[in-house]
């Protein structure tokens, strides 16, 4: 769709114009609306790509990342017997970190064992589940046995994410440890 020239003609009357001009902004509306669809088109065309990439970590998943998980969550968390917790802040980082553990070890994790998890006031790491789940990196599943409860997991495109980190910034270990006495 092409904008139109607003035809300018003497003795418009203040209502001719103001009609063209409304016209005008309907078209400009247009034109932005379709800009919008187009940006978000690309967008998910790239995010598509890019969470591609990190299903492809699926093929070369081991209990070897479980071992690498359990390390960098160790080194986070020994860092607080040393400084000020505040000092290194990064719940949402400690969230992914503790849910990639439990799951590879079978374990299900409720909404208040992920906010003690992740070292943070409980309001905090509410804010930031929240923000994962929005992100698609975790799911909230409602206990069936208690109605007050709720469990968090890794979603497949978190957990594929998480298993993708892990294999490109960390070596493996050499000799991989067995599941029963990595925990």
């Amino acid at each position: 769709m092409s904008v139109q020239p607003v035809p300018a003609t003497i003795g418009s009357t203040p209502a001719d114009v103001a009609a063209d001009m409304a016209a005008l902004t309907r078209q400009l509306r247009m034109l932005g609306n379709q800009a919008m669809r187009l940006a978000a088109d690309v967008a998910a065309r790239d995010a598509a790509e890019a969470d591609r990439a990190a299903f492809d970590a699926y093929g070369n998943d081991s209990d070897a990342w479980l071992v690498v998980a359990q390390d960098i969550y160790r080194e986070r968390q020994r860092r607080r017997d040393f400084f000020d917790g505040d000092l290194f802040g990064e719940p949402a980082w400690d969230i992914l970190l503790d849910l990639y553990i439990c799951d590879r070890q079978g374990k299900r994790v409720s909404v208040t064992a992920a906010c003690l998890g992740a070292g943070v006031p409980e309001t905090t790491a509410l804010r930031w589940l929240k923000q994962l789940e929005k992100n698609g990196l975790l799911l909230r599943e409602a206990d069936r046995r208690d109605g007050r409860r709720c469990f968090v997991r890794l979603s497949e495109l978190g957990y594929a994410k998480m298993t993708a980190y892990l294999q490109a910034n960390r070596p493996a270990p050499a000799r991989p440890v067995p599941l029963a006495l990595a925990a």
